[in-house]
């Protein structure tokens, strides 16, 4: 915890004396710390202690649901910058849980699939999470799928399906300049998405690199990809 109990206790007090507006308050930080350390925390007791003191903070300044939401995505993309996957996994899951936006499922399924960890359990939970984004075909719900069904799965079948799901993605789509950023910082997944993209003409060129350069740092990170997908050639699709 970053505050002693008594700390945390004499503040909480303070503040619910003369509770003011959540977000007009210098409290908002306070959770936001609180939320982070409860994220954090094995420990029972000290899970108790944190949890006491952020609803009675929520409670006297009369903050809604969608402050807590908003505060939990925060302090899951902190997390993922700083490469802290198991705080971001749960901050995500805590907005999905509050709000459960279809950018809320998305985070937390592309964080949970970042994480390595694919037991079936885990999949079917993402899949779950996504569903709704991919039947009103939003990009990043369609791309998380996608790669859910190639890399997580990777059978013939469910790289087949990928395909059908990424040949449905916008090409003006701040998705796709999202998986350019992985590209960039050597995530091989991002040149995955390119490539896959030029093949349904969604791109005609990837900020990446050519379609050779794309071809090699699939092959050299996915040993396992179709050889219909790197033999592709944009310009014969239908």
């Amino acid at each position: 915890m970053t505050y002693t109990e008594k700390e945390l206790q004499e503040r909480v007090n303070t503040f619910c004396k003369e509770p003011k507006p959540f977000f007009l308050s210098g409290e908002r930080d306070f959770v936001k710390i609180l939320l982070s350390d409860l994220l954090r925390e094995d420990g029972s007791s000290q899970k108790a202690v944190l949890f006491a003191g952020i609803f009675k903070i929520v409670t006297a300044s009369n903050a809604d649901m969608d402050d807590i939401a908003f505060m939990l995505r925060e302090i899951g993309f902190e997390a993922y910058e700083q490469k802290e996957n198991e705080l971001a996994e749960a901050a995500f899951k805590g907005a999905v849980i509050i709000k459960s936006d279809i950018s809320d499922r998305n985070n937390l399924a592309y964080i949970m699939r970042k994480s390595g960890n694919s037991s079936g359990m885990r999949i079917k939970e993402m899949i779950d999470y996504l569903s709704d984004g991919v039947q009103q075909k939003e990009p990043f719900s369609l791309i998380n799928m996608a790669l859910i069904f190639s890399l997580s799965l990777g059978a013939e079948k469910d790289w087949e399906i990928a395909d059908k799901l990424m040949s449905l993605v916008d090409a003006d789509s701040s998705a796709v300049h999202w998986w350019k950023d992985l590209g960039e910082q050597n995530d091989i997944e991002g040149h995955l998405v390119h490539l896959w993209l030029q093949n349904h003409r969604i791109l005609s060129e990837s900020e990446l690199g050519t379609r050779q350069y794309l071809i090699e740092k699939v092959n050299s990170a996915y040993p396992n990809v179709p050889q219909w997908l790197i033999d592709a050639d944009s310009a014969e699709l239908p």
